[in-house]
């Protein structure tokens, strides 16, 4: 089912959203500073100019969660599973991070079986895509084919004075009485990006470049802060911690993201470091994205988004670096 939506009446749409009952509206918010971010509406302003700085991804896979809590009992020992079951409606997610969300389902639900806590997040939460009108200036998804939006419940595309919006499955639950239905078929919107990728054979051609001067001579450059996998809306590697309280009788798993950036993530036992070197943890990012997810999942795990070039604070760009092994 298609529909149209004026633009001016895009406010009482999201506060109809913001209405249901015993759900949680979120949109790209400008916030105090000038970070953009997904956040309830009495967060900051609504940002509609281009992608957020910071990924959806957050409703999905959260930085720090609780697991499980367990409670010594006087002959056994409880065990309670903390499933989030709040209902969520998350509006204007773009195509780019749509193709994210893809890629952690098929992780997390399919390929490594199915986690609970992923999972329940997942089948409560209403995806709203919207439709980017121009690419940002570090965006390279036309290279990468995630610019065109799939995945979600409903579809906004601007469309002159109104939207476009196109309905699928659990999205019947969110149309309104604003809408209006259409025939007209999607507008046609193309995007330029400055920045490329050449993806042909990139799995084969990493592996012979194992050794390709490029990755010493960023690892040089780069300060191993974190800020590119921090901002990925795929990287998804995680740590467990346990919390047992002295002379309590209950205690807490969490999980807490990691990233492949920091010397501690392939710390063992003896203190050995498996990656020391800065370059061979920058060349496990790319090719973690560009090599073995395709191998192993069939996927490149990069979208195009270009947020790890935006955040990095010394300007790293990964589209520069496979050019440059590619030789163009």
């Amino acid at each position: 089912m298609q529909f149209i939506l004026p633009k001016k009446d895009l406010g009482k749409y999201l506060d109809e959203l913001g209405m249901k009952k015993g759900t949680e509206l979120f949109a790209p918010l400008m916030k105090q500073g000038g970070a953009t971010s997904f956040g309830k509406l009495s967060e900051g302003e609504l940002f509609l100019e281009s992608n957020t700085i910071f990924s959806p991804k957050k409703f999905f896979v959260p930085h720090k969660e609780e697991l499980f809590e367990f409670e010594l009992k006087k002959n056994s020992v409880g065990i309670k599973e903390m499933i989030d079951k709040q209902k969520r409606i998350i509006f204007g997610i773009r195509p780019c991070d749509l193709h994210a969300i893809k890629y952690l389902d098929h992780l997390l639900l399919e390929f490594f079986g199915k986690d609970n806590f992923y999972g329940e997040r997942r089948k409560n939460s209403y995806i709203i895509g919207l439709e980017c009108t121009r690419a940002g200036k570090n965006c390279f998804c036309t290279s990468l084919g995630t610019n065109t939006a799939e995945n979600y419940d409903l579809l906004f595309v601007e469309f002159g004075k109104n939207y476009w919006i196109d309905v699928k499955g659990k999205g019947e639950d969110l149309i309104s009485k604003l809408f209006k239905k259409t025939s007209s078929q999607k507008p046609k919107i193309k995007l330029n990006c400055k920045k490329k990728v050449n993806t042909k054979n990139i799995a084969e051609l990493t592996d012979k470049n194992f050794d390709h001067k490029i990755w010493e001579k960023m690892g040089e450059k780069c300060l191993s802060c974190a800020q590119c996998t921090a901002a990925c809306p795929t990287c998804n590697c995680f740590f467990i911690t346990e919390s047992v309280p002295f002379g309590k009788s209950k205690s807490l798993r969490r999980r807490e993201l990691d990233y492949c950036h920091l010397p501690r993530f392939t710390e063992v036992a003896g203190n050995h470091v498996f990656r020391k070197e800065r370059s061979s943890r920058l060349r496990q990012f790319i090719l973690h994205k560009f090599n073995y997810t395709q191998e192993r999942q069939g996927m490149i795990s990069c979208i195009g988004c270009g947020r790890c070039i935006s955040e990095c604070p010394v300007g790293i760009d990964l589209t520069e670096i496979l050019g440059e092994i590619r030789g163009k």
